[in-house]
This record gives structure tokens, sequence and C-alpha cells, in this order.
């Protein structure tokens, strides 16, 4: 009677536990962690050029000067706005002396700087290379990119936890590590 007495606690101490048993794996439930990735190709929209100009390759037939001067004169028949798309810095030390000029600007197709390319060399400026090249909307095309990694992770996990009959829940983390 006594060993009866026993297995019958113990029985009901069993059925009493059970539901804090199930209580404790939904206050640590499971997880799984994915990563998201996302890319996207651009066409640049802008393009920064430096051109260089230089007495030595007119053999000091042609100014500086002058040589800008016509530079002007050529971006300004091809449509650019060299008020707003020209900088000319002027290098004047001991070693240039004044024989040297550079110049930044700014475009907005590949074609323009195509035209603008071969109007300088036209002039005999060949010193003419691309610093930069970018979109005027970079900023927003990386959130877009960044939006469509997080719907790439959760399609990944989605796709996972199918795999072992499970759906997922409500997301509680998400960590983005490479804003770039």
């Amino acid at each position: 009677m006594k060993r009866m007495k026993k297995w019958m606690i113990l029985a009901a101490a069993v059925v009493l536990a059970a539901p804090v048993f199930a209580q404790t794996q939904e206050a640590f439930p499971s997880y799984i962690q994915v990563n998201g990735r996302s890319q996207m190709e651009v066409t640049p929209d802008e393009f920064y050029l430096s051109i260089v100009i230089n007495e030595r390759e007119s053999k000091g037939k042609i100014t500086v000067e002058i040589q800008q001067r016509q530079m002007i004169d050529a971006l300004k028949k091809l449509g650019v706005d060299v008020e707003k798309q020209l900088k000319v810095a002027n290098m004047s030390s001991d070693f240039y002396k004044k024989a040297s000029s550079l110049t930044t600007a700014k475009y907005h197709s590949a074609a323009e700087v195509g035209d603008v390319t071969a109007a300088l060399g036209d002039l005999g400026i060949s010193n003419v290379g691309i610093v930069r090249v970018t979109r005027s909307d970079i900023d927003s095309l990386k959130e877009q990119v960044r939006l469509d990694a997080i719907r790439n992770a959760k399609s990944s996990a989605e796709a996972l936890a199918g795999a072992i009959g499970q759906k997922i829940g409500k997301c509680f983390y998400i960590y983005d590590s490479n804003y770039d």
C-alpha cells in the first residue's frame, strides 16, 4: 500500500509538472539565425575627371592660360555648364612655375565624358583621367539593397524552418552588420 501511495504521488507530480515544462519551452523559444544578401548593378550617372594642362605638352608654344581658355570654349560648345561643372586649381609653386594647371570636372553621362575627352584630345590636352564615378541617388539605392537583403533573410528562414515542418514567428532581433 505504501508503494502504491508513492507511485500515485509521483504520477501526480509528473502530471502537475508537465504544464511547467511547456511554459518553460515557450519562455525560451527556438530561433533561427540567417544572413540576408542582396546586390544591385547600377550605371553611374556622375563622372569626375581630372584634367591636367601642361605647357610642356605644347612644347612651350601655347601657354597654360590660352589652353585653359580653349578648353573652356570647347566645353561650352559641348553644352557643359562650366560655372557649375568645372573647378580650376592653378598650380603655382617653384616646382611647377605656373607651367601646369589642374582642373576637376563633373559630368552626368558616359557619352558626355567621351565627347569631352575627344574635344580635349583635339586641343592637345591628353592628361585626362577619371577620378571617381558614382550615382546621384546612391543613398536611396543603398537603402533599397538593405531592404532586399532583409527580405532575402526572411525567405531563407522560412525555407529552413519549413524543412523541419515548422513556421517562422515574429522576428525578435535584427542585426545589420554591413551598411555598405
